[in-house]
């Protein structure tokens, strides 16, 4: 098999990364794989990109989208895969997908971590080329109704992802680190504004904790600046993790998320997760068992009230929610596997198709 693979290099290390788990799959399973990086044309992450105004961007991000597309028909052309598979695919045109099928047949299939319908992250050519896939996977249950009425011809419902390599600790935190890292509660995300309230209610009612917040979007809030830590990624990611008692998983609400990738990252470095609740999220992590939940600001309030000091409960907890996501076939390479295992059921249709329409 064929497999062709276009994703963003600018989500690596944190967001699931398929490039490596593909070139581990291929070279196991005797397949044929490639990898166009569309940081390559676009070095910045595109959720930015997508926000930025056409003014500013104008004809030279035109001319990036032209030159991507084109690269894309081309490595197609000569490669001829037998699976296309694009992660998100927010500068991907509709036209080129519908010129590659032409030209080599090849079976479409996107694997969307974001919505394409949500304004904040889309792009136009993202919204637009859902029909053209022959497979669409969602880790969102509420989209697939959607999806089917955009005309994509099979929606199918996944799971976000780990990578094991990132998010397993192996050396330990020196004095200098744990010093810098310590807290009570953290937070790593971006921010969303009905995540708010939730800190303010926090901080209104346990004003001494020692609160940490990692990512951006923060700055304008002038009653976090104390707490904000900036970004990070890789072994300050673990780090930050480590240091604290408890680990705060919050789902996108404008990306109709029911669970949230964060959750498999923070299980896999062995943290106990205090989570907004979901079905979806308590299916995957059990409650009060191998994660604890919430549904409110005062729930919050109060369930950090109650473990913040109960470290045997926590690591009890913690122990239990990394033992269910490490052994569940949840890292990168199993979820892509999952994913290509799907077409190539469908190719395998196909095939049997073409064999019988020469028989008859």
């Amino acid at each position: 098999m064929r497999v062709l693979l276009i994703e963003s290099s600018c989500y690596k290390p944190l967001n699931p990364y398929f490039a490596d788990a593909l070139e581990e799959l291929a070279a196991g399973r005797g397949w044929n794989s490639r990898f166009v990086d569309e940081a390559d044309f676009f070095p910045v992450k595109l959720s930015l990109l997508s926000r930025a105004s056409a003014k500013l961007l104008g004809d030279h991000s035109r001319r990036r989208r032209e030159l991507f597309n084109r690269h894309i028909q081309e490595v197609a052309r000569t490669f001829r895969p037998d699976v296309l598979l694009i992660v998100n695919g927010k500068m991907v045109a509709p036209a080129t997908l519908r010129a590659i099928k032409r030209g080599t047949g090849a079976l479409l299939v996107n694997y969307a971590t974001d919505s394409p319908f949500n304004p904040v992250v889309t792009t136009r050519y993202f919204r637009e080329a859902v029909p053209e896939f022959d497979i669409y996977a969602t880790p969102k249950r509420a989209l697939m109704k959607d999806l089917t009425a955009a005309g994509c011809a099979k929606v199918v419902k996944t799971l976000f992802a780990y990578t094991p390599e990132v998010h397993f600790e192996e050396r330990p935190a020196t004095t200098v680190e744990k010093q810098r890292f310590e807290c009570g509660v953290a937070f790593i995300g971006s921010c969303d504004r009905d995540r708010l309230v939730f800190f303010q209610a926090l901080l209104k009612s346990m004003p001494l904790v020692r609160l940490s917040i990692y990512g951006n979007g923060w700055e304008p809030y002038r009653f976090l600046r104390f707490y904000l830590r900036g970004e990070v990624s890789g072994r300050e990611f673990r780090l930050a993790v480590g240091g604290a008692k408890i680990a705060l998983n919050f789902i996108r609400h404008a990306n109709l998320d029911d669970h949230s990738e964060r959750a498999f990252q923070l299980a896999a470095c062995g943290a106990f997760i205090l989570s907004e609740r979901t079905d979806q999220q308590v299916e995957l992590l059990a409650e009060d068992r191998e994660a604890a939940y919430f549904s409110s600001p005062e729930e919050l309030v109060e369930k950090i009230s109650y473990y913040l000091n109960r470290e045997t409960v926590r690591n009890r907890i913690a122990i239990a929610g990394h033992e269910r996501v490490v052994k569940g076939d949840h890292t990168c390479k199993d979820r892509l596997f999952q994913i290509l295992s799907l077409a190539i059921e469908d190719l395998q249709r196909r095939s049997d198709a073409a064999v019988l329409r020469v028989t008859a």
